[in-house]
């Protein structure tokens, strides 16, 4: 908790140089990612007091060291516009919302990729695909073996006749 400090303003910012070390030394156990840094001060997990204050390398480094990025916000108090129940990512997307145009959306933006990629890392899900898109090559092979002629990327058949539209994630 000594790596949050209240600045000038009365706002809490952490000390990334510190942090960084600790975390680095194995000073700081995995679980302290995950709980609430201060709840005298209202000062959350720390991932989200990273998004809540804008700041991606803290994002970078909290996600590299494994914390949850699926957890929610429990704090009884909206903080830094971040309201009981959202994940991070839920978070950083709402605030993106409200500052597009405008620098801090580019800050966000890149704050949601860092996010979404280890929640996609979570599910298992690489490059932007499902796990199971090998699967699905298969099945669009197979389908063109039965003569339906090359099933387009994009699309995906039921080898019937029919084909909707697939998405990549």
């Amino acid at each position: 908790p000594s790596f949050f400090e209240t600045s000038n303003g009365g706002k809490p910012v952490v000390d990334m140089k510190a942090f960084t070390e600790a975390l680095t030394g194995n000073k700081i156990s995995p679980h302290f990612l995950d709980m609430t840094v201060d709840e005298e001060k209202e000062i959350p997990p720390p991932l989200f007091f990273a998004v809540g204050t804008k700041n991606e390398k803290f994002v970078k480094l909290l996600v590299e060291a494994r914390a949850d990025a699926r957890l929610r916000f429990q704090g009884e108090k909206m903080w830094n516009g971040i309201r009981k129940g959202m994940t991070a990512l839920e978070a950083a997307s709402n605030m993106k919302g409200r500052f597009i145009g405008t620098i801090l959306e580019t800050k966000y933006e890149a704050i949601e990729e860092l996010l979404r990629a280890e929640e996609d890392r979570l599910r298992g899900w690489k490059s932007g695909r499902m796990v199971t898109h090998n699967a699905q090559q298969r099945h669009r092979q197979t389908c063109a073996a039965m003569g339906m002629g090359r099933v387009p990327t994009g699309f995906r058949s039921s080898c019937n006749g029919t084909s909707s539209v697939e998405t990549e994630v």
